[in-house]
């Protein structure tokens, strides 16, 4: 008996030394953004492919809407995993394929048994598919870089269009000096946007408190941002970074 119990308990340290490990699997369902005017799909595939080789993942072109990406540990040998990714216009979506040496276990239906109601009502709870969670240290890691590559389009078309318009505010810079994807909230009643980080540039529009906007990027004390109609520059002390 004593011996059983002994047993018992080892298998239970080494169960929760395995689930502290891994983790249920992490998909990109959907993850939204405006390709500009003019732009086409193969534009936002050679955004993906860009940002996908610049996370370290060898990308192979599958079909003109979806990307195989694969990716090889540079710190443990023999891990390895494949994602698909697919994409259009306005949005992609990463989805897991298939992996080496990171203890997947797909999805299952055992799931347990929990009381709900008042009737005492049973549903079955099913379990998600897990891994090891380096894997999903990957995939965030080149869903940032996709997102920063698609945002580089966005960049790139309003350099364009400012380009070929002729402003009377030469001076204004509409460069950041680095880019990312956050979401923010405007704190202030009132506020205007511009067409460059500086006080001096032309007013483009205004937003309200509690409007949500999309940052692209920062130059100093100013952050790029997508309106949804059109990129201009804001304030920091005019929103607040959302956690």
């Amino acid at each position: 008996m004593k011996k059983y119990f002994v047993r018992l308990v080892f298998f239970c340290v080494i169960s929760l030394c395995t689930a502290c490990t891994t983790a249920p699997v992490f998909n990109i369902l959907q993850s939204g953004f405006s390709a500009p005017k003019g732009r086409s799909n193969q534009d936002v595939q050679q955004a993906i492919i860009k940002g996908a080789e610049h996370a370290g993942w060898t990308a192979t072109v599958k079909s003109p809407t979806e990307i195989l990406a694969a990716y090889t540990s540079p710190i443990k040998q023999g891990q390895g995993a494949r994602v698909s990714i697919t994409y259009d216009l306005d949005s992609y979506r990463i989805y897991y394929q298939s992996s080496l040496n990171l203890n997947y276990k797909p999805l299952s239906s055992s799931g347990i048994n929990y009381p709900i109601t008042t009737q005492n009502k049973v549903i079955r709870i099913q379990q998600s598919a897990t891994i090891e969670k380096v894997y999903n240290q990957w995939v965030t890691a080149l869903n940032e870089s996709i997102n920063k590559e698609l945002n580089a389009i966005k960049i790139a078309s309003k350099r364009t269009r400012l380009s070929r318009s002729r402003s009377k505010n030469r001076k204004c810079n509409h460069t950041p000096d680095k880019l990312f994807s956050k979401q923010a909230t405007v704190i202030k009643s009132r506020v205007n946007i511009r067409d460059g980080a500086s006080m001096k540039c032309r007013i483009v529009g205004s937003l309200k408190v509690g409007n949500k906007i999309s940052l692209l990027g920062q130059k100093r004390n100013w952050y790029y941002l997508d309106t949804g109609n059109n990129l201009a520059w804001i304030h920091k002390n005019l929103i607040s970074i959302d956690q």
